[in-house]
């Protein structure tokens, strides 16, 4: 399994260095019919371009991909031009070989060095970056002009005195090919490697034309100024006029569209200006002195590489600001959840300070009620079971036993008053059970059923079955007979209608307290379970308060509506078991 894994990285470096070879052979070719005096020095060489791009893709291992390209085009240039024998196009040829390989090394180490965290080899997304590309590129091309010039030189194949012209040609050719293509290149497998289903969002309608303009426009423009298309005034020959165009580009549009809108331009400025057309030719000796074939090239060189940079540049620029203003959006809005958040917190702290205090003077009353009311309750509960023994031979006296029954009564009805307010400030109970709510609320409907039928209450009942959820059964009925009393307490005599329903909604067990009695606004209803807070002119306002401890000890969730005259909805959801 190694040695087949083994054997299928040699063939995909092989095929690798092969396809480099033929790419580089056939722009090399291709270029070389516009060296300047046969010396192979080109003010177009696209090959630069090509192989910078490829050897930041795939590695230095594609090197030799170059140098065999670069030998193989210059050797049968050489030959076919009968520019030299084939021993010294055979060296020079190697030697330039050497010299443009070089070059792509240089360039592959420096980028690397000085950029070297850069996502995707797109260099081209900050404007630091892209300067830092166009110092790489100027520097790297000295080796390869270097190299060949001299190569060429020391051939024999160019003279002394076109020694510095030839050196321009080569590394001017060779730093606007970098310039062009290794960006063109870079950007568009950028482009495809991330792209995702939503990029097809950006294909608006109104982009599409907007691009269709564009392009329309970049043709239009290039035609005219580079091969004298329909304007023939030497005023619509100068260059600029392409300038507006190429702005645009880099402001409205992706960077795989401005790049590929400045190639298109630069290919029909090459073409216009190989034809003695444009502002750059050597017949356009009414805007310029007259240039050689290959100095206008140059020049046309020299103006595409500027217009390259600024654009890039631009765009990056532009990139920049929304990418910024889109990070400063995210941090306000980041900002503002976390003021939100932290008011809430405030406010819920706030709550909390406010409820502990109102529980701290409550349980200061209730110790206070404990000490004062409950010690001499209990030498009262003592004193009337003697009375009644006392007293138990003596039934034929008048109203004794009903006056010894209200008492007790009464008795019974201040200890539970005293057991309510104590009960109260306990913390929550941790004994829970599973229990049945339906369950549950008969017995206390059962509890309270002498007062619903002195009352001539007519009771509605609704209970679902498997209503479970984990409780304090006696806690709970304390609070639920509560709210039942008061329900009942509201109410008209022989006029009130009491409906009770248990329910499941979801994960929730709903239990549902309804009546037809008075009612309470809104402000009432709001202040309901303040601890000493009550509507009935005897009452303490602490029942209340004791059931809303009860329930928020058993997490249930608590809404009540009420109209005046209307009466009053308990709604309490419990989490199911």
């Amino acid at each position: 399994m190694l040695r087949i894994q083994t054997l299928y990285r040699s063939l995909s470096t092989f095929l690798s260095i092969l396809a480099m070879a033929i790419g580089y052979f056939a722009l090399g070719r291709l270029s070389l019919e516009f060296a300047f005096q046969n010396s192979n020095a080109t003010p177009l060489w696209p090959p630069s371009g090509f192989a910078f791009a490829i050897i930041l893709l795939f590695g230095y291992r594609i090197a030799p991909g170059i140098m065999i390209g670069a030998f193989v085009v210059n050797v049968a240039v050489f030959l076919s031009n009968k520019t030299t024998n084939i021993p010294t196009a055979l060296w020079v040829s190697g030697i330039i070989s050497i010299g443009n390989t070089a070059e792509a090394l240089a360039g592959y180490y420096l980028l690397k060095r000085m950029v070297p965290k850069v996502k995707d080899n797109n260099y081209f997304r900050k404007v630091n970056h892209i300067f830092i590309f166009l110092f790489v590129t100027v520097i790297m091309c000295l080796a390869s002009s270097f190299v060949g010039t001299t190569a060429v030189l020391l051939g024999k194949i160019i003279m002394m005195k076109h020694y510095s012209i030839a050196w321009l040609t080569w590394w001017l050719g060779d730093v606007s090919g970098i310039l062009l293509f290794t960006p063109f290149i870079l950007i568009w497998i950028n482009f495809f490697q991330n792209r995702t289903n939503s990029a097809n969002i950006y294909w608006k309608r109104s982009k599409i034309i907007e691009t269709v303009a564009l392009f329309f426009l970049v043709i239009l423009t290039s035609e005219i100024v580079f091969n004298d298309w329909i304007f023939t005034l030497y005023i619509f020959k100068w260059a600029f006029w392409i300038i507006p165009v190429v702005v645009w580009a880099s402001i409205r549009f992706k960077q795989h569209e401005t790049i590929t809108a400045i190639l298109l331009c630069s290919v029909i400025a090459v073409a216009g200006t190989i034809n003695g057309n444009g502002p750059f030719s050597n017949s356009s000796s009414r805007l310029i002195s007259a240039f050689s074939s290959n100095e206008s090239l140059l020049v046309l060189q020299a103006f595409i590489s500027i217009v390259v940079i600024t654009a890039l540049a631009l765009n990056a620029s532009v990139n920049e600001q929304k990418q910024t203003e889109a990070a400063l959006r995210s941090m306000t809005d980041h900002l503002e959840r976390r003021v939100k958040e932290r008011t809430a917190e405030l406010e819920q702290a706030h709550e909390q300070l406010i409820e502990a205090e109102k529980l701290a003077a409550k349980s200061a009353m209730s110790n206070t009620i404990a000490h004062e009311i409950r010690n001499p309750l209990t030498s009262i509960s003592l004193s009337l079971a003697i009375l009644k023994e006392k007293l138990a031979s003596m039934k034929d006296i008048p109203d004794i036993e009903s006056s010894l029954n209200i008492i007790s009564r009464n008795y019974g009805r201040i200890d539970q008053l005293v057991k309510d307010l104590l009960y109260s400030n306990k913390p929550a109970q941790k004994d829970f059970k599973k229990i049945n709510l339906a369950e549950t609320m008969e017995e206390v409907l059962k509890t309270a059923s002498d007062r619903i039928s002195l009352n001539g209450i007519c009771l509605e009942k609704d209970f679902e079955k498997g209503c479970i959820i984990s409780a304090d059964d006696e806690s709970l009925k304390i609070a639920l007979l509560n709210i039942i009393v008061n329900a009942i307490e509201a109410m008209l005599k022989n006029k009130g209608r009491l409906h009770v329903s248990v329910t499941k909604q979801d994960k929730a067990i709903v239990l549902s307290v309804s009546d037809n009695g008075c009612g309470m606004t809104e402000e009432e209803t709001a202040r309901m379970f303040e601890p000493y807070y009550s509507k009935k002119p005897s009452g303490l306002g602490v029942g209340l308060t004791n059931v809303q401890t009860i329930l928020k000890n058993h997490h249930a969730r608590t809404e009540v509506r009420s109209e005046p005259g209307q009466g009053t909805l308990f709604i309490i959801s419990f989490d199911g078991a």
